[in-house]
């Protein structure tokens, strides 16, 4: 899974049971900044995950590509692209694949793997075993991600790992739409990641 599917799927509020991190949320607000790998063999590139924890809303920015940043609101199935500049915006598709479904299914094993120390916090670690797909997880005790990576399945290489953490208040406006925001129809969409498109 992409940085952006995980820590969707982490977003959403998964059922308590003795054999699963204590929190899979955040239990405050965080800002953290994660080194990336998306394939085997690319290059390494952060992003910076904000998460807001009263409104559990999620903000992901990726500067290291000059792109703008994600909204994420798990209630109300809600995922928009805003673009550089703040001025427009995609909604994305926010549908369940098979992988969340079988990790949010209380039923999928969590197993518990051990401890690390990563970006000054301590975290355990939990592999994740859904259908064909494995991952672990690196979660503090109060919910915040500090390492994921695939083991199994079609996520196998792909990982983030938390280089800093940040647990001041984020401000609500970051979780916002920008003002005056008009979003894009799929026409459009194709013709601001395709300039050429006639």
């Amino acid at each position: 899974m992409s940085l952006l599917a995980v820590l969707m799927l982490l977003a959403w509020p998964l059922p308590a049971a003795a054999d699963r991190p204590a929190n899979i949320l955040p239990r405050r607000d965080v800002a953290v900044l994660y080194r990336v790998t998306d394939r085997p063999g690319e290059r390494v590139h952060e992003a910076l995950a904000r998460y807001a924890a009263a409104q559990r809303l999620l903000r992901v920015e990726t500067p290291s590509r000059g792109a703008g940043f994600v909204l994420v609101d798990p209630a109300r199935r809600s995922a928009r692209m805003i673009l550089p500049g703040g001025g427009e915006f995609i909604d994305l598709p926010f549908a369940q694949d098979r992988r969340a479904a079988l990790l949010l299914d209380p039923a999928t094993p969590f197993i518990r793997r051990g401890a690390l120390r990563i970006a000054g916090r301590d975290c355990t670690i939990w592999d994740v075993h859904a259908g064909r797909d494995s991952a672990q997880f690196c979660l503090t005790q109060d919910g915040i991600l500090l390492r994921a990576q695939g083991i199994a399945g079609e996520s196998t290489g792909r990982s983030l790992e938390a280089i800093r953490v940040d647990t001041a208040q984020q401000p609500v406006a970051l979780f916002q739409l920008p003002a005056h925001a008009r979003a894009l129809n799929v026409q459009d969409a194709l013709r601001a990641f395709l300039p050429g498109l006639r």
